[in-house]
């Protein structure tokens, strides 16, 4: 954002205030008669404020305005309900401004309420109107962490959107591409990430032109986009970022192959614009500098470039920690998640006691909003577990690494869970298992493997094929190692055919795994005396050695 379009924001906010103030007057002196067009003009002067980041006056003026819109009676073409629908939509987006996410939702819920009541009368009319009260709605049930929820909600958003759009309504197509936005938000979360990655490149691609056709508009909203679809292009459904406050930590980051350089062009772009609207409204555009920093982090991370992605992630930490000193309630979270973040980067570069410190950290934070509202904060602090036992582990503490994983296993294993607790339960009971191995304990670790691997084989996606075959490889080896080797032969086939499959599409990240899994196969093959079936696993393991030696050549 340009200093010229600070000026305007300026004029306009002075321009509402005068209007108000105006209207006040009329008000004073000729009773109720101006009261429609009062309240009307403090929901403008309350998206102005909104602007200008001025956020407790701007839900101040919001919340009169829907009071005075409360007392008018509605007339026979539902103007007036109109009027409060778009009243309470306003209210709602200060609410979610200053962290107030439960009357977020409830204000959205009714203006929504409104909406499709006259949508039902006149929907030439009314049709934008829903779809942008209903993506503010999805929105607000995204921050209260039920997805399931906002994904009913924001599947009526696309259907009416479907109906509506055309090249020519420019308006119509900025609704468009944030619900699209929104779904990809939501498909990521539940563990859909090749779905989510085609939504955002629309939404992307729609906010692009938005924003070619209107110079200095929409760039804002293409920077959001840019940030979440260079996450899901650059990482691996292995590694979560935090975008809206969750993060799904792993040990390490694999690279989608052949995407890595054009995710990183992306996020820089993102970095870019957001850095302009965060220099000139740093208290606005805190959050949406700080994501595109994380994701650079991120981005910068699978490129190898390890220190650039540290001081990127730094840097968002700082931005965090500073906005948490003013406003503890809305950005104490996002300090919480960028800790993580930064406790997988130092432990990418061996500074195994700074990872542990930031990820401690990260965990008394966790635990003590998750205190307070566990809907919301369940999910984070799971995450900071993993991270923790992971930082525990790499720490040679083993006894206190159980201890995190053993916390998170129980959390998860009395919840209702969807997909993506699913994976994450599958991951923390691998490393419980390893954990257990670790400190003597093998025979127990094998009932927690056994349990990741069922886990895994129930997820309904491709997603995560590549991390069930390590769990049944996982399981191959600890039975081998008590002895089982009859036990071992199942999984290992099993391991084998993901593997097989993997390596179709990707045959330098997998081709040397299934090898491994296969020379494991024969010999626990061999050690039972069945030669011939050993003696076919062999020949394929020579004949995949065999290709990666003409390769070489």
């Amino acid at each position: 954002m340009c200093h010229d379009a600070t000026g305007q924001r300026s004029e306009s906010l002075l321009t509402a205030r005068q209007s108000v103030r105006m209207y006040r007057i009329l008000q004073r002196n000729h009773g109720g008669a101006f009261d429609e067009k009062l309240a009307s003009s403090l929901t403008n002067l309350s998206r102005q404020l909104l602007r200008m980041a001025q956020l407790t006056d701007s839900l101040n003026i919001a919340r009169e305005s829907v009071q005075i819109h409360r007392r008018l009676d509605d007339d026979p073409a539902g103007y007036r309900n109109f009027l409060l629908a778009i009243a309470l939509r306003t209210m709602s987006i200060s609410h979610s401004a200053v962290g107030r996410r439960r009357d977020a939702f409830d204000t959205s819920e009714e203006s929504v309420v409104h909406l499709r009541e006259l949508r039902l009368r006149r929907p030439e009319v009314f049709s934008g109107h829903l779809v942008t009260s209903l993506n503010q709605l999805v929105l607000s049930l995204q921050n209260l962490g039920r997805w399931k929820d906002s994904e009913k909600t924001v599947r009526e958003a696309l259907q009416i959107n479907r109906d509506l759009v055309n090249n020519t309504r420019e308006v119509g197509r900025a609704d468009f591409a944030s619900t699209l936005y929104l779904q990809a938000r939501c498909s990521a979360s539940l563990g859909r990430r090749s779905e989510a990655l085609d939504f955002i490149i629309k939404a992307v691609q729609i906010r692009r032109d938005l924003s070619a056709c209107i110079p200095g508009a929409f760039q804002e909203e293409l920077a959001e986009a840019i940030s979440l679809m260079s996450s899901l292009v650059t990482c691996h459904s292995g590694y979560e970022p935090f975008l809206a406050g969750s993060l799904q930590v792993m040990g390490h980051v694999l690279v989608t192959v052949g995407r890595n350089e054009e995710g990183l062009t992306y996020v820089r772009e993102a970095v870019q614009v957001s850095r302009k609207y965060y220099e000139d409204t740093p208290e606005a555009y805190s959050l949406i500098f700080s994501t595109s920093l994380v994701v650079l982090s991120l981005a910068l991370a699978a490129a190898g470039q390890e220190e650039k992605s540290l001081e990127a992630l730094e840097k968002s930490v700082q931005i965090c920690r500073e906005r948490s000193r003013d406003d503890p309630r809305k950005w104490e979270g996002e300090v919480a998640g960028s800790l993580v973040l930064l406790s997988v980067r130092l432990l990418a570069l061996n500074r195994n006691n700074d990872a542990l410190a930031a990820v401690e950290e990260s965990v008394r934070i966790y635990r003590r909003l998750a205190d307070k509202n566990p809907t919301l904060y369940k999910s984070s602090l799971v995450s900071c577990l993993f991270a923790l036992s992971s930082a525990l582990f790499e720490n040679l503490r083993t006894g206190p690494a159980l201890e995190a994983i053993q916390e998170v296993v129980t959390i998860l294993s009395i919840s209702h869970r969807h997909t993506q607790e699913n994976v994450m339960f599958a991951r923390s009971l691998f490393r419980y298992s390893l954990c257990l191995y670790k400190c003597g304990r093998e025979e127990e670790s094998i009932k927690f493997i056994k349990q990741s691997c069922e886990i895994w084989r129930l997820i309904p996606t491709d997603d995560y094929k590549n991390e069930y075959a390590y769990s049944l490889c996982g399981l191959s080896a600890s039975l081998n190692r008590c002895g089982r080797d009859t036990e071992a032969i199942e999984p290992a086939r099993q391991c084998a055919d993901i593997f097989r499959h993997l390596a179709r599409s990707d045959p330098d990240q997998y081709k040397q795994r299934l090898v491994s899994i296969l020379t494991n196969l024969a010999g626990y093959l061999r050690n039972l005396r069945r030669t011939d079936e050993a003696e076919v696993v062999s020949k394929e393991v020579a004949e995949l050695e065999g290709e990666k030696s003409c390769l070489i050549m």
